[in-house]
């Protein structure tokens, strides 16, 4: 360990409270995506982008409770979030609770690259059973698997062909997209991470004990050992692996390995690690720690910069085959990505400059198009698109201008016609036009008196099904209302209808005799009520019913 490379650190800041990084947080120029609360709002997150040079590019901000897991697609866009026992899928900065018919604690949550599969690991709220669920890009549940064992971990590849899962038993599982088993691996102890960095179906676990094993076809290609536990890994495309240990108080590394495990750098972070990400080409590697530190390094011992610039010139190359076809969306990152590589480059300056003005051109034509059409959320798209890349053919800003008024004001219009009609579909149409306008007043003043119509709403209708006996229906009404509104009136009255929830399913539980499933909710109903007489009766009656059991069980050996 002390003989390997140190890390080149390029952003090293203090954000307390930050989430975590994810896998699909850095980029290939090193900047970091990275949600920081609000200075202001509680539970308010802002989600952007953190250039090395301290630039801050802002993606969208989004309220959350505290979370137990989450996982970001790569273009900021969409992500999942997990908590205890609520899982929410946010899409363009509206948010959505998923699996409302269940009752699971969640383990792992994680999301493709592109946001159009979710992957999540959950047990039931006893704790014994587990199970492995793939979902749509909407949060519709399309399978979900048992698994005999205690899951600690799960995780979607970048494309959505296939999830791996490890386990407290030491099995570790890969699964196809159309729930068939891949394969599964025996590590023989706890896992506390796997990583599925890519598509060619190789799965690195990282264990309690602190080994770290690369698996491919169910079988191990190399295991290393380390001094203390593996808190979390990441892979990239070309077989780099990075491990994040926690030795003890003053021992908190991160370790880069190449494809066959050979050691590449090292880095020693400042407090507990919480989670570690790199990028795609596994250049760059980005950590947050506990204290609130979030660093990100360069990996020594990375290709020589003669290869870089043919690297960057065979990008080039494709990258004009991709222009000269008309697929400039694709073309432009690729002309990027080749001046990265070799700045030299002027040729593939000029190509870039011409491609992204076709590029605007397309996009201002699309996002007419899409405007006639009343398809404003594809629309609000192509002008981002073309706004994106103006900055590479600045002569088209005026334009892009010109249409980013003429799509506002068609949005806003429309969304006045709906507030009286619909108001869910007034909400979305107003979500769409923020990102395209963030500072109109007009649109947030509108958003706001919608939301608190739809709150006010479900609050009533929730307060309707409670007094005709309906808390499940009750509960569902007030978790939408509270991820609209955080007011005491709403968590007073969901308070009330977790009570008599859990008190209804008590009271079935007991009815069916079955006593030790009817304790636990009763008490349930008293962490919401500690006084509640209904339910310290029951466990009562439940427990002496067990001791009678135990006691008739004990003579009935005796006889």
């Amino acid at each position: 360990m002390n003989d390997l490379p140190s890390a080149s650190l390029i952003i090293e800041r203090r954000i307390r409270g930050h989430l975590p990084v994810t896998r699909f947080s850095v980029s290939e120029v090193g900047s970091v995506m990275v949600a920081v609360p609000d200075q202001h709002q509680s539970r308010l997150y802002r989600l952007g982008r953190l250039a090395h040079t301290g630039d801050w590019q802002e993606i969208a901000d989004f309220s959350v409770e505290t979370l137990t897991a989450w996982d970001i697609a790569s273009s900021g866009e969409a992500f999942v979030a997990a908590t205890n026992d609520d899982l929410y899928l946010f899409v363009g900065g509206r948010k959505k609770r998923l699996l409302t018919d269940r009752r699971d604690v969640y383990v792992a949550a994680s999301i493709t690259a592109a946001g159009d599969a979710i992957a999540v690991a959950s047990s039931d709220m006893l704790m014994s059973a587990y199970a492995v669920t793939l979902l749509s890009a909407d949060g519709k549940e399309l399978w979900a698997m048992d698994l005999p064992v205690t899951l600690t971990c799960a995780q979607i590849s970048p494309d959505g062909s296939m999830i791996a899962a490890g386990s407290e038993e030491g099995l570790v599982y890969l699964i196809g997209s159309d729930r068939h088993m891949i394969w599964q691996f025996d590590a023989e102890e706890p896992v506390a991470e796997v990583c599925a960095p890519s598509a060619d179906q190789r799965v690195i676990v990282g264990m309690r004990s602190g080994k770290v094993a690369v698996l491919e076809d169910g079988a191990k290609l190399w295991e290393s050992e380390g001094n203390g536990p593996v808190v979390a890994c990441a892979g990239a495309e070309d077989g780099i692996v990075v491990i994040a240990r926690d030795a003890g108080e003053d021992e908190h590394t991160v370790e880069c390995l190449a494809r066959d495990g050979s050691p590449l750098t090292a880095y020693s972070a400042p407090s507990a690690l919480t989670s570690v990400a790199c990028s795609h080409d596994g250049r760059y590697v980005a950590l947050s720690c506990r204290d609130g530190s979030l660093h990100v390094m360069e990996v020594q011992g990375r290709p020589s910069r003669l290869m870089d610039a043919q690297e960057g010139t065979a990008l080039y190359e494709n990258a004009v085959s991709m222009a000269n076809r008309g697929d400039y969306t694709d073309a432009v990152p690729a002309l990027i990505r080749s001046l990265e590589l070799d700045p030299r480059n002027v040729d593939a300056s000029r190509k870039l400059a011409e491609t992204a003005h076709s590029l605007v051109r397309e996009s201002l034509r699309l996002a007419e198009e899409s405007l006639v059409n009343g398809d404003y959320a594809e629309s609000a798209h192509r002008l981002h698109v073309a706004w994106e890349n103006c900055v590479y053919a600045p002569e088209t800003a005026s334009n892009v201008l010109a249409m980013r008024e003429r799509v506002v004001d068609s949005m806003l219009g429309r969304a006045r016609e709906l507030s009286d009609s619909s108001a869910e579909e007034a909400l979305d149409l107003l979500n769409v036009l923020l990102q395209v306008d963030l500072a109109n007043t007009e649109a947030r003043e509108l958003l706001g008196r919608l939301e608190d119509e739809i709150t006010d709403r479900l609050v009533r209708e929730a307060e309707e099904a409670l007094s005709s006996g309906r808390p499940s229906d009750a509960v569902r009404l007030l978790e939408q209302a509270r991820d609209r509104s955080s007011s005491d009136r709403i968590g007073e009255t969901l308070a009330k209808a977790r009570c008599e929830e859990a008190l209804a399913e008590g009271l079935a539980l007991y009815e069916a005799r079955q006593y030790p499933q009817a304790i636990l909710r009763f008490r349930k109903v008293l962490s919401i009520d500690p006084q509640n007489a209904e339910a310290l009766r029951h466990i009562e009656y439940a427990e002496k019913i067990g001791q009678d059991d135990a006691l008739f069980d004990r003579f009935s050996k005796l006889e």
